[in-house]
């Protein structure tokens, strides 16, 4: 690699030539922007390290005439002016880096290595494409001289393109260079304006890795000079995402066992293929040493019988030994003599065939096989003998032969077979991928029925699976029956709490109520208090442990039939009318008691407040969403309703909804619980038939 240094310090100069020279590189030197400018005009460098001050001519003044010449050398400036400003103005002039002094001549040579290795990289700022011209120092575009307006994505993916103009884009190998490596250039694009805490962190490692920021949203657009708007520079969360998709990576059982087989099937085919290749390599040698075996016993018959000497010993059966440089040669040469004396075909037109050496040859002492090159540097295969005809000499028989015929033969079979076995390979990894998604289909049976327990719609996993399967089935389906037998613990121990606590209250109550006084009065005061707050409480504690198993739904419609039914009853004597509307059968995904608690509360408190008439009404909730389905179920009575102020009041106490009024109970406390853990809501309205509407909104199956 041939470099160029131009620095007016000789000391300097000399310390850096001699630095790049023990590093194996071939070093000219320059001491004035002059000298440096004819220098790198006309000789052919791989790259330049350039100081900015320098006499007759300064740095920036010389860069910027090479990059107008067409110039795209490499060029590291070297310089004692470490303002922004100064690394700016170089970087624009079409400088590929840039150091300030003091320096460790270590990073000098680690960055002429980068600057070597960035063989796809363009000097010049702006940069041509038919049409399209890319201004990467403004960051504008225009295409036949009109300027156009281009996002930040499509920004950095046409410079991208246009730096890589003739060459291949791969998916996966250019892919980072498109999303990290060219940030780097365009931060510091002169037009590209970056936010404050980018600029802080570009401050505090102006040598080393930047520290990243938290990722947050949104965008920095650029404003530029001319009014148009350049590229956004936005820093998108490159460590959570390459993380996410990682984890997605190790997290595919599919894709592991697709991957192993995949390479374990093309290093096989790789290990078979050049096993064959290397075995019919083999064959076809020996095919060809058979042939020109023949002509060896057909010269060593007339060597031995001396009559090669007294006539023209011809073509012995094969015509290409008459032709000059035909690729096919013969001769004998006895070694016996100094200097040996040899007889040769006519092919060989005055040249000789070289002598097989140890190193080269195969076969016995007597008789070799091997290649040498032979007339005008052609591969030949030859076989040689040595014959011992006693006191009529010892003589060395050489036949050889063009061994393009030998390669060409290899040449079509290595190429038939590489078809071959891309076709098998590519068979095998197809059905590599069927056999991995049949063999996964246990899996996505189990994560369907998951899916369906988890919707309400079955109890636990059924069918039989496969060995290796069964036992994940069998501990999916204990782990759904413990969950089960928990809640249902937790419900009794509820139920049993509920009865040792509100028993005896119930006989402290009921000894103040036969009692006189002030005395009585507190006691029975504080015994209502107490049961609102163990009502409270324990229905809190119910809630928890109902809500541990969410897989649970209820069909709606047994549910409201079932208690209006039982609410009818309980009020039978104020004759109170039940309409009922269900538009279409649905599964709220809910525990069919939590639905009935939710249900039950809501009625009854209509029931209490109406004066003739309670309606109930269930249908899909037109905020529902395809990906989100709930249903909507309305309750609405003719009693007196609230007022606006009292809805006020009711809505700022939150979920206490009903300690508003007094004798309300927890009813609507609880339903708002409730109706919250399976992520739903209650809201009050007024009625259209005069009194209050309750709205009950929860998820659907």
């Amino acid at each position: 690699m041939r470099l160029l240094v131009v620095e007016d310090d000789p000391d300097l100069n000399r310390q850096i030539v001699t630095a790049l020279e023990e590093a194996g590189y071939a070093v000219d030197r320059a001491h004035d922007g002059e000298e440096g400018h004819f220098l790198g005009d006309t000789e052919p460098y791989d790259a330049i390290v350039l100081d900015i001050g320098l006499p007759k001519m300064d740095g920036i003044s010389v860069l910027e005439q090479w990059r107008r010449d067409g110039k795209t050398t490499p060029v590291l400036i070297l310089t004692a002016r470490d303002r922004w400003s100064d690394k700016v103005q170089g970087f624009d002039a079409g400088a590929d880096d840039y150091v300030p002094k003091p320096f460790h001549m270590e990073e000098i040579l680690a960055r002429i290595r980068a600057l070597l290795r960035r063989a796809s990289g363009h000097a010049s700022s702006e940069i041509l494409c038919g049409p399209v011209r890319l201004d990467t120092k403004s960051g504008r575009v225009t295409v036949d001289g009109a300027a156009i307006r281009l996002t930040s994505h499509e920004y950095r993916l046409l410079s991208y393109l246009m730096h890589h103009q003739g060459g291949g884009v791969a998916h996966r190998t250019r892919r980072a260079p498109l999303r990290s490596g060219f940030r780097p250039r365009l931060q510091h694009h002169r037009g590209l304006r970056r936010a404050a805490a980018q600029e802080a962190r570009g401050r505090g490692h102006p040598d080393g890795p930047r520290a990243r920021l938290p990722a947050r949203r949104g965008a920095c657009v650029s404003a530029h000079a001319d009014g148009g708007r350049g590229p956004a520079a936005i820093a998108p969360p490159v460590e959570q995402t390459a993380a996410r998709r990682k984890t997605k990576r190790a997290a595919s059982i599919a894709a592991r066992l697709f991957g192993s087989a995949a390479m374990w099937t093309t290093a096989i085919l790789v290990i078979g293929g050049l096993t064959l290749s290397s075995y019919y390599v083999r064959s076809v040698e020996n095919g060809f040493d058979q042939r020109l075996h023949v002509h060896l016993k057909t010269i060593v018959a007339r060597v031995a019988d001396g009559t090669f000497q007294s006539a023209d010993p011809g073509s012995f059966g094969e015509p290409r030994f008459e032709i000059p440089l035909s690729g096919w040669y013969w001769q004998i040469t006895r070694i016996d003599r100094d200097p040996p004396e040899a007889t040769t075909s006519k092919s060989l037109f005055e040249e000789q065939l070289p002598r097989l050496g140890a190193s080269g040859a195969d076969g016995q002492a007597s008789v070799r096989e091997g290649y040498a090159a032979g007339p005008e540097g052609r591969r030949l295969r030859i076989v040689e003998r040595i014959i011992d005809l006693g006191q009529d000499g010892r003589y060395l028989i050489s036949i050889g032969a063009a061994s393009n015929e030998i390669d060409k033969d290899v040449a079509n079979f290595n190429f038939a077979l590489l078809v071959c076995f891309v076709l098998l390979g590519l068979g095998l990894v197809i059905t590599t991928g069927f056999q991995v998604k049949f063999g996964l289909k246990p899996l996505a049976r189990i994560r369907a029925q998951l899916v369906e327990i988890r919707n309400g719609d079955r109890a636990r996993l059924d069918g039989a699976f496969p060995r290796e399967i069964a036992p994940l089935a069998g501990e999916l389906n204990a782990l759904i029956d413990s969950n089960r037998q928990i809640v249902e613990r937790a419900r009794t121990h509820v139920g049993n709490l509920a009865h040792g606590l509100k028993t005896p209250l119930s006989v402290i109550a009921n000894e103040a109520n036969a009692g006189d006084g002030a005395f009585a009065e507190k006691v029975r005061e504080q015994a209502v208090l107490m049961r609102r707050q163990i009502d409270h409480h324990l229905e809190r504690a119910r809630l928890s442990a109902g809500i541990a198993f969410a897989g649970e739904s209820a069909e709606v419609k047994p549910v409201v039939e079932g208690l209006a039914r039982a609410i009818e009853k309980i009020h039978r004597d104020r004759a109170i009318e039940v309409e009922i509307s269900i538009a279409e059968p649905l599964r709220m995904r809910c525990e069919r008691q939590d639905l009935e608690e939710m249900v039950g509360n809501l009625v009854d408190n209509a029931f209490k407040w109406a004066n003739a008439k309670v309606a109930i009404t269930v249908e899909a909730s037109p905020e529902a969403t395809k990906a989100q389905p709930s249903a909507r179920l309305t309750v609405d009575d003719d009693g007196p309703g609230l007022t606006d102020a009292q809805f006020s009041e009711v809505m700022a106490r939150g979920r206490r909804l009903d300690e508003t009024k007094p004798g309300s109970g927890l009813g609507l406390a609880i339903v708002n619980e409730l109706a919250a853990m399976y992520g739903g809501s209650v809201e009050l309205r007024r009625s259209a038939m005069g009194g209050l509407r309750c709205e009950l909104t929860l998820p659907t199956v």
